[in-house]
């Protein structure tokens, strides 16, 4: 389980920028974004530009404090991850909805009628 020691995110910064970041490391780092303006694609990242892609072949849950990203397998190669990242994310009642909201956001091109789970696409 990845323990960040840094959370960013924003459902809808200046540029209209949705994003999660989690910096876990010295230079270690996981994102996912997505603009509202461009393709219907969540972009995502690991530690460097070059472990990067465009995919919607990720979902997500939120579980008490831990997000659990399910990845398909071009994540998985492009990312050099296994199928499922969990990220302890401790907030506290007043960002948690923030965090919901972004996480919302990026997923809305993967929404399902469960709310907080998404299906793989």
């Amino acid at each position: 389980m990845i323990e960040p020691h840094s959370i960013e995110y924003s459902p809808s910064n200046e540029d209209g920028l949705a994003y999660v970041y989690f910096s876990y490391g010295q230079h270690e780092y996981f994102t996912l974004a997505r603009t509202s303006e461009e393709e219907p694609v969540i972009y995502l990242e690991r530690n460097d530009q070059s472990l990067a892609l465009e995919s919607n072949n990720v979902s997500y849950t939120l579980s008490g404090n831990t997000v659990v990203f399910t990845m398909g397998e071009d994540i998985q190669q492009a990312l050099q991850v296994g199928p499922v990242l969990e990220v302890l994310v401790n907030l506290d009642d007043r960002h948690l909805p923030e965090f919901c909201r972004a996480l919302a956001a990026i997923f809305s091109v993967a929404r399902s009628p469960q709310g907080a789970e998404h299906p793989d696409r």
